[in-house]
């Protein structure tokens, strides 16, 4: 009798076994390419991932590769055992169609807030559109205005460009024409930009800081022995203050969740660790002790009857926002609410050297004055081809690589069948973008796909070119610009580019495909932010130093996903900007 136990309970459970097993099986779409060994194991394609995240941690990459091995336009992937297939996307026309005319069909995925929702489980990028996005839409609109712009953020990312130059003038005499390693500098630099006008100037803490005043007051600084001409200088890493290290922490472990198979799950073991809990309060501390500086001085001004509000950074715009807000709706402030608390060329020289070029002859008299020019001169002047530059260098080394949406309803994408809640993942680089387009039939497209190209909303890059980094590809004649309004992709396409010196030329940024930050009404929200930042930065570098080429083990161009898709390595070999004498 106990044998018939034994036996019956044992074959009961290799059944449930198989059926578990069956069940974790990928269960693939219809109609769309996958790989077909994949769907054969529980793990999918979970492990090829696994193997490249652990050789470059270069999730993009991986999704390139995937793409290029169906030789498709549209792939599914399996990421994990028991999940839904994962729709990959290799074709802008269609990327943009479903970001910008498919809005009740697409949303921003699950996916996003399973990744980011631990550091900031309410900001407007994890939501879901609804009323609460557009709340949070309505607290920050403040800070992306053109006075906000010009007034408070380029005045404290100018203060930051120039701590970056003064770090790095030192660095390149140190260094004596040696390459050293930039990303950090750099990653600081943004860092100090973003805290000052988000708190304002009087934050306490800057991230140069530590490395500006070790190299200013250090004797006999050598870290250059023994070394050749083309060995990197490394120079000391300084410690940051607590608050900073939580931030800087906090991404670090952004990075590792980032392309990971089952993110929930690492999410889950992290958010256990005492560090993490740690790097989680210091930051929470840090974001009130600013907050409640701000609500101290806006309750200040309210004791000053008739006194103007004077805000000089985000917090400030933001908890006024919360006031007025407040007293329409005849409800208590929430200055501490969740949403408040979340919300806070060496390889082209001849490029860079146009640049410096254009640069002096726009800021005419910061280069006759021999003076850097100021963040009111960098913001108020039009130099077309510093904007060329700007937009190519976004196109090129794309900061973003990827976007993802979620289908809300059951709907197809070019023709293919795509059930209510799948994760679709587009490429913001690689075919249309970066490299040629699939050929695609027509007929599979959507009607608001075929209308915007065929009322030139949609132009397309050439072939011989796309894969060359070329600025004037965004610099077309006015006259041009006026008379192609409603003119045809083809029209568009075949419009001569205009030399980088023609005093007629105009930045057109429209002239063709660029993703790096979305497309429709989730499309990033700091956007403006981010090319006042790009533009003085690029600014003050290009005017200050000359970058020259590094050595081939030093120009690597391989990159890995983080908070950004970044550079592996970031290497800049600097001399100081030579004076140009005929402009």
């Amino acid at each position: 009798m106990s044998y018939s136990i034994i036996i019956t309970a044992a074959a009961g459970l290799l059944l449930i076994t198989y059926f578990l097993y069956l069940a974790a099986l990928p269960c693939p779409l219809p109609g769309i390419p996958y790989n077909v060994a994949a769907a054969k194991s529980i793990w999918g394609d979970g492990k090829s991932l696994i193997r490249e995240l652990k050789t470059t941690n270069d999730f993009p990459r991986w999704l390139g590769d995937q793409v290029n091995m169906s030789q498709s336009p549209i792939k599914q992937i399996f990421l994990a055992p028991f999940g839904k297939p994962v729709v990959l996307l290799a074709d802008y026309r269609e990327a943009r169609d479903m970001t910008v005319h498919r809005t009740k069909e697409f949303d921003r995925a699950s996916r996003v807030a399973t990744i980011f929702g631990p550091l900031a489980p309410k900001t407007q990028f994890t939501l879901q559109t609804g009323h609460e996005w557009k709340r949070h839409r309505q607290l920050l609109q403040d800070t992306m205005t053109p006075s906000f712009l010009r007034e408070v953020a380029a005045p404290n990312i100018y203060d930051s460009g120039l701590r970056l130059v003064r770090l790095w003038g030192m660095k390149t005499r140190i260094a004596c024409g040696r390459p050293f390693e930039a990303n950090e500098d750099i990653y600081h630099t943004a860092l100090d930009a973003v805290l000052a006008f988000t708190f304002g100037p009087e934050f306490p803490h800057s991230a140069l800081a530590p490395a500006t005043t070790a190299l200013a007051t250090a004797h006999d600084y050598d870290v250059t022995e023994g070394l050749s001409a083309d060995d990197a200088v490394h120079f000391h890493q300084f410690d940051l203050e607590d608050e900073l290290e939580a931030m800087l922490g906090l991404v670090a472990y952004l990075n590792k969740v980032q392309g990971h198979p089952m993110p929930s799950l690492a999410w889950r073991y992290y958010k256990n660790t005492p560090t993490f809990k740690r790097l989680m309060k210091t930051k929470a501390d840090c974001i009130r002790r600013e907050i409640q500086r701000a609500v101290d001085d806006r309750l200040k001004r309210d004791k000053v009857a008739g006194q103007e509000p004077q805000l000089c950074h985000a917090v400030g715009h933001v908890v006024d926002r919360e006031h007025r807000d407040s007293q329409k709706a005849e409800r208590k402030p929430d200055f501490f609410s969740q949403m408040i608390f979340d919300e806070l060329l060496a390889d082209h020289a001849e490029v860079q050297s146009r640049l410096r070029i254009a640069l002096h002859r726009g800021f005419h008299s910061a280069h006759v004055e021999k003076r850097m020019p100021t963040a009111q001169e960098i913001m108020s002047t039009s130099i077309p081809y510093l904007d060329a530059v700007m937009e190519e260098l976004l196109r090129v080394g794309n900061a973003s690589a990827l976007g993802a949406r979620e289908a809300l309803c059951d709907t197809t994408i070019m023709g293919c069948r795509i059930p209510k809640g799948t994760t679709v993942i587009y490429r913001t680089v690689g075919h249309g973008l970066l490299e040629p387009s699939f050929e695609v039939d027509e007929n599979l497209r959507t009607p608001t796909s075929q209308r915007d190209q065929q009322t030139g909303k949609t132009p397309a890059w050439h072939n011989a070119t796309i894969t060359m980094f070329r600025p004037e590809r965004w610099l077309k004649h006015q006259s041009t610009m006026e008379t192609q309004q409603g003119a045809s992709v083809d029209e568009k396409s075949s419009a001569a580019e205009v030399m980088w010196d023609d005093p007629s030329a105009t930045f057109d940024s429209n002239a063709g495909p660029i993703n790096t930050f979305g497309k429709g009404p989730r499309s990033c929200f700091g956007r403006r932010l981010a090319y006042v930042e790009f533009k003085i930065l690029l600014t003050l570098i290009i005017w200050n130093f000359e970058l020259e080429k590094c050595p081939k083990k030093l120009s690597s161009y391989q990159a890995t996903l983080g908070l950004v898709y970044k550079a592996r390595q970031c290497f800049v070999r600097l001399q100081q900007a030579a004076e140009i004498v005929e402009i």
